[in-house]
């Protein structure tokens, strides 16, 4: 390893001791063939943040990840406008509005039920939350990232490119979205507050 990459590789872990620390949770370092972690739990439910990388030139990304037991067959995906985006709009892409100008203005939301998504956002501390972070994914589903997810289990997921979230404040107010939409989809009769085990590599 270079003495940048060390270097930057010592600055992360510090921040990431940082932010384990300020939010309660527990810092894992990671070795040759594994990602650093943290994980956080809130209710039954554990948060975990780590690192992936999109091939060679796909840069690193940062993603959280919250499995729970779903209710009814309910998922969702929230990404800020952009221009390829835009471009989608034009040719019909769905684009769920929610009623809120500056929300609706800004991000992208889809989901399998136009109603229910909008009851979720309703929570103006949640939608402010969301706006607040910079870029990114924002999803409910039960296919990702090649995870095994238990019968019956969904799972609450964030990904974003390391250049746009790399601040201990920015990654802590995504594990504060993430309990908000976990108890929100509970108020909702929408999740369990059920353990889910799951073992991420």
């Amino acid at each position: 390893m270079g003495l940048i990459k060390a270097f930057k590789a010592l600055r992360k872990n510090k921040s990431w001791e940082k932010l384990a620390e300020d939010i309660g949770g527990e810092y894992l370092q990671g070795g040759i063939f594994a990602s650093d972690k943290i994980t956080y739990a809130h209710v039954n439910w554990k948060l975990v943040l780590d690192t992936y990388s999109e091939g060679q030139y796909g840069g690193v990304h940062y993603r959280i990840r919250a499995p729970y037991i779903h209710t009814q067959e309910f998922t969702f995906h929230i990404y800020r406008e952009g221009f390829m985006s835009q471009i989608g709009k034009v040719f019909g892409m769905q684009d769920i509005l929610i009623g809120d100008v500056s929300f609706d203005e800004a991000f992208i939301i889809k989901s399998n039920n136009a109603q229910t998504i909008k009851n979720v956002l309703e929570l103006e501390n949640l939608k402010a939350k969301i706006m607040n972070i910079e870029g990114g994914d924002l999803k409910v589903t039960k296919d990702p990232w090649g995870d095994s997810l238990p019968t019956g289990t969904y799972q609450l997921d964030y990904n974003c490119p390391a250049h746009h979230t790399d601040s201990v404040d920015e990654l802590k107010q995504v594990f504060e979205l993430f309990t908000l939409i976990l108890d929100r989809l509970v108020k909702l009769g929408l999740a369990e507050k059920t353990k889910v085990q799951v073992k991420y590599n």
